[in-house]
């Protein structure tokens, strides 16, 4: 209660009401959220396929505000019903990544308490992994987890590039293992880039950032008061803009586009699409709703042709023989076949 002097609160109505001198001021609560202080979560356990795996890396797309933070500790086991025995392995503390997170060409966010956190598994082995995170806040802020990523088995600089001489002893080997697994998760991210170049050349892929180096394939400056959805739908239909170019029809293409609202790609359609009679209006024949057939109505450009019914007298076999199904064939129609019978 703002400047409350403890003169007096009067309830009426649903509302309550206290006294601040010339007149009285409503009771409103402001809602001020309270989170837990800590809580803990057990992942599922995850299968490397592997004995003695080396478990990698862990990404973390969260936002973390000030006062609040992730903890995380793992433990393996090449066996699953070993696992529950295992100790709890604390891990060094998150660290946010500065070039965002490492899946190739994602926003990175703009705000420093957001983006994606990563750690390096220290002594995680074994084929089997569980992590525990154990989250903690203020009570007014608290974290926000959107999507773990967890990276297996590692690739060891150590082993595949360094003589054996490096890996004699064990607990060099270990921290120059790690050290180098610094360089390797730079590089990776680099290669990934490289490897997954082709989402930049596809309008539906590529990020909002490379649209302008894409329009700039067909010469094409973009008007930078474009949405990033507007940008997508030009450069997705530039060959039917062009095509039109010049043209009443390019004309209205160029206006809709940039003064429409809602522009979708319905503006590219080709001439005619906009007409659906066809899809409201069907002409149906009336041969197409008698329930007679044609045979045995006979012919309709005949006036003393009348409708004819086929004469029950059984099922015609094999064993019959070819006089006896032209001679139904004959009686049934009245005429014989045009075309003749294909001899059996």
């Amino acid at each position: 209660m703002r400047r409350f002097g403890g003169k007096a609160l009067v309830a009426a109505g649903i509302g309550v009401y206290y006294d601040f001198g010339e007149r009285w001021l409503p009771l409103i609560a402001q809602p001020n959220p309270r989170y837990e202080l800590a809580a803990t979560r057990d992942t599922r356990i995850f299968d490397g396929r592997e004995p003695q795996c080396v478990w990698h890396r862990l990404m973390l797309d969260a936002c973390l505000p000030p006062g609040t933070g992730v903890e995380v500790s793992s433990r393996a086991a090449d066996d699953e019903g070993d696992l529950k025995n295992s100790v709890w392995q604390n891990e060094p503390p998150l660290h946010r990544r500065a070039r965002g997170s490492e899946l190739p060409f994602t926003p990175t966010p703009a705000s420093a308490n957001r983006g994606t956190f990563e750690l390096l598994l220290q002594n995680a082995r074994g084929r089997f992994l569980q992590l525990r995170l154990r989250i903690t806040g203020d009570g007014r802020h608290t974290p926000r987890l959107r999507a773990l990523r967890l990276y297996y088995p590692r690739f060891s600089y150590l082993e595949r590039y360094l003589p054996a001489v490096y890996r004699e002893d064990a607990a060099s080997a270990s921290f120059l293992d790690r050290f180098l697994a610094n360089f390797e998760g730079t590089n990776t991210s680099i290669e990934d880039r490289i490897a997954a170049v082709q989402m930049l050349f596809d309008v539906r892929s590529a990020p909002a950032d490379a649209l302008a180096w894409l329009a700039s394939w067909f010469g094409v400056a973009l008007d930078p008061a474009w949405d990033e959805a507007r940008r997508r739908l030009f450069i997705a239909h530039a060959m039917e803009f062009f095509q039109w170019r010049g043209t009443v029809r390019g004309l209205k293409m160029a206006l809709r586009l940039a003064f429409e609202e809602n522009a979708d790609a319905r503006i590219f359609d080709p001439p005619g699409a906009e007409c659906h009679c066809a899809d409201r209006f069907r002409i149906v024949e009336k041969f197409l709703t008698r329930r007679t057939s044609a045979v045995e109505l006979g012919d309709p450009s005949e006036l003393a042709s009348r409708p004819k019914l086929a004469v029950a007298t059984g099922r015609w076999k094999p064993t019959d023989g070819a006089d006896a199904l032209h001679a139904r064939y004959r009686e049934f129609t009245g005429r014989t076949d045009p075309f003749g019978f294909v001899p059996l």
